[in-house]
């Protein structure tokens, strides 16, 4: 089967999923030859009883206009996170998620995917979809 890429990078105000919050993301479809084919971004909510962590709030309060381009408008993360679930899925082709590094942005799709969509990023091939 055809693939495309996710490429993607996110944004958080902590290092470790579910105890902070994943901010925004933003993802590029790539096809095999490179042709970009779609772009999604999402500006989240913070989660319910999440913390900030504080090297992290210090990075952010240094960069005023990042922090805001990162806040600003946020929707729930279960709208946001079922509709680039969708808009994944709209391709018809077998996603491969690449980030950089992806030990960084991997464990909160993964985290994020699997509490409001019940799928996880990091599977086996023993998953059909």
């Amino acid at each position: 089967m055809p693939f495309i890429y996710i490429v993607t990078d996110c944004e958080f105000d902590g290092p470790i999923p579910g105890l902070h919050s994943m901010l925004s993301f933003g993802s590029v479809a790539v096809s095999e030859s490179g042709e970009v084919l779609g772009e999604f971004e999402g500006v989240l909510e913070r989660l319910d009883g999440a913390e900030n962590d504080a090297a992290t709030m210090d990075f952010w309060s240094r960069h005023p206009e990042a922090w805001a381009a990162a806040t600003e408008n946020a929707e729930p993360p279960e709208t946001i996170i079922k509709r680039f679930a969708t808009w994944v899925k709209s391709f018809g082709l077998d996603p491969i998620f690449a980030a950089h590094p992806v030990s960084l942005d991997g464990p909160w799709f993964d985290y994020y995917l699997k509490r409001f969509v019940g799928r996880p990023l990091l599977e086996g091939p023993w998953v059909a979809d």
